[in-house]
């Protein structure tokens, strides 16, 4: 297994910050090959207590093509020995992503929200958000400096109003693109810079209050169910939930599931009862995409709200989700809430007390107030992708929706970003072949999965002949000989199926002779019958010879 452990060394007096004790990889690791990496980093005190399960994780993700890199870190490491610790590995090259397991810390950036609709007299709401956006851009020139919230604030702010958040996480590492921009990003000309080069995710239930378990019970059993999802053991139906509790026009933003999910179920006016049946389906769904205003511990349906205290007891059945939901995955409300520590996103992914449910491996989601916008890249991507992951669709998406709307992000991917949807490929039969001289016919049955369809059949003969035919199909050979058949069904979502068949082509028979003995020239027939005359007649001659017989003497 291409796995690489290494160690880090703390390095004081090498940079230029004194408050910041930046850390340094001392190792040699290099990606091998092409295929792509995952660094992992693990808080040092946890490692020890969840190592045989991250191992299997590991195990599983290099059956399937990654090269994982396990590094621990201190819970201590600050964002920018973090974010160095990243960038070491990208620039190593074919980094695809880096998954934060337990309590990693994160840098925070200044969100502003409210009522735009006087731009004369803006009604603006300040918070300090977790923005991993910051770690993943590699490359961009970001700023860290203390926030001073509506210090300098444009004239037509009216109403200045700050959340809690803002005294909370002010001494955490607060983040600006252009602090002197802040109130005018736009203006910003090297916009590219900011974009992620990688997709960043997080393992992190350390405040997680779930009766009987501690974190590394918590992450332990999230491998484990992450195990059974990649060997196939447990399994959800091919179906998704696109349910909003908001009012028309807020889900769609062009999104195309139809190639993605065989079953798509859209609600609108969603109640409690509603989202409760979707989210405990009996035979699970891929997806649940949720529209609601909410809080980290609660969503307001349409009829009521529904709490973490509510979540905790009811079965997580779909794989993952999309939470179009205000501050449902703000893991750091538990510092100012150490009452109800729980968060909605922390729940879906992380809880598995349920012993037939709690499904979910991964949620995206806002660690403060916001809203999707042009999901529909999410959506494309998986589209052009069959086998694309949901953290290769977050990342495209991130950078498609950044170019448009162009701010530091609140945005947050709980869970495994390695998993995608599961689609079903078509089922295809093949029936024994009729064969000729110098000919085949092969029929059969191409079943779609669903409500897909079958768009067409390709055959590669063997013989270097490829063509696309319906069944029954019939193919003439030039010769005799044993070929492979390969017979290609495709399904309407770009899923196929393939099978082979071996096939001995034996020929036409040997023509008839002109005369003779069939099947032997009349030049063979003559040629024998003079043989044949010739032996008799020196047979003859010796017995008619009188001294044959006689010994001779002297």
């Amino acid at each position: 297994m291409l796995l690489f452990a290494v160690a880090l060394i703390p390095l004081s007096a090498q940079k230029a910050d004194a408050s910041i004790s930046f850390l340094i990889v001392e190792n040699n690791v290099v990606l091998q090959g092409s295929n792509p990496g995952v660094l992992i980093l693990i808080n040092e005190e946890l490692h020890p207590k969840i190592k045989e399960k991250l191992t299997v994780f590991e195990q599983d993700l290099n059956i399937e093509g990654y090269q994982a890199i396990e590094v621990t870190v201190s819970g201590q490491s600050s964002p920018p020995e973090i974010k160095d610790l990243i960038k070491s590995y990208y620039l190593k090259g074919n980094l695809k992503g880096a998954i934060l397991v337990g309590n990693i810390k994160s840098a925070y950036y200044e969100s502003d929200t409210g009522d735009f609709s006087n731009p004369n007299a803006l009604k603006i709401w300040i918070s300090l958000d977790a923005a991993d956006h910051y770690y993943m851009d590699i490359d961009g020139s970001w700023e860290h400096a203390t926030p001073d919230f509506f210090d300098n604030a444009p004239a037509n702010i009216v109403e200045r109003n700050k959340y809690p958040s803002c005294d909370t996480f002010k001494n955490e590492y607060v983040v600006y693109f252009d602090k002197e921009k802040k109130w005018d990003y736009g203006s910003i000309t090297n916009k590219e810079q900011y974009r992620a080069e990688i997709w960043v995710s997080r393992i992190m239930p350390h405040n997680l209050n779930i009766p009987g378990k501690n974190e590394a019970q918590i992450i332990n059993d999230f491998f484990d169910c992450d195990h059974k999802y990649r060997t196939g053991e447990q399994k959800v139906s091919d179906k998704a939930y696109i349910l909003n509790a908001i009012g028309p026009g807020y889900n769609e933003q062009g999104m195309d599931y139809t190639e993605i999910f065989s079953s798509v179920i859209k609600m609108t006016d969603v109640t409690k009862t509603d989202f409760i049946n979707c989210l405990e389906d009996p035979a699970g769904s891929q997806l649940i995409y949720l529209t609601a205003h909410s809080w980290p511990q609660g969503h307001s349906l349409y009829d009521t709200s529904f709490t973490t205290d509510e979540l905790a007891n009811k079965k997580k059945n779909s794989r993952f989700y999309l939470l179009n939901t205000c501050s449902a995955c703000r893991w750091d409300q538990y510092v100012s809430s150490p009452e109800n520590p729980n968060y909605l996103g922390g729940l879906y992914v992380f809880d598995k007390t349920e012993e037939n449910g709690d499904y979910g491996l991964g949620a995206i989601g806002f660690t403060g107030i916001g809203g999707f916008n042009n999901l529909k890249y999410f959506t494309d991507y998986l589209n052009d992708d069959p086998n694309g992951t949901y953290g290769e669709a977050y990342q495209y998406w991130f950078n498609k929706n950044l170019m448009i709307n162009f701010s530091p992000s609140n945005y947050v991917y709980l869970g495994d970003p390695i998993i995608g949807p599961v689609r079903t490929p078509p089922e295809l039969t093949l029936f024994t072949p009729e064969i000729g001289e110098l000919n085949v016919t092969i029929n059969g049955v191409a079943t779609p999965y669903s409500n897909f369809e079958i768009t067409r059949i390709g055959w590669n003969w063997g013989d270097g002949a490829l063509e696309n035919s319906w069944f029954p199909a019939l193919h003439t050979y030039s010769s005799a000989g044993n070929y492979t058949i390969l017979v290609t069904a495709y399904q309407s979502n770009e899923q196929t199926t393939t099978k082979a068949i071996t096939i001995e082509i034996k020929g036409p028979p040997p023509p008839p002779s002109s005369s003779g003995i069939p099947g032997f020239p009349i030049e063979s027939i003559l040629l024998g019958i003079a043989i044949s005359i010739a032996a008799l007649m020196i047979h003859k001659g010796r017995r008619t010879n009188p001294r044959r017989n006689i010994a001779m003497t002297t």
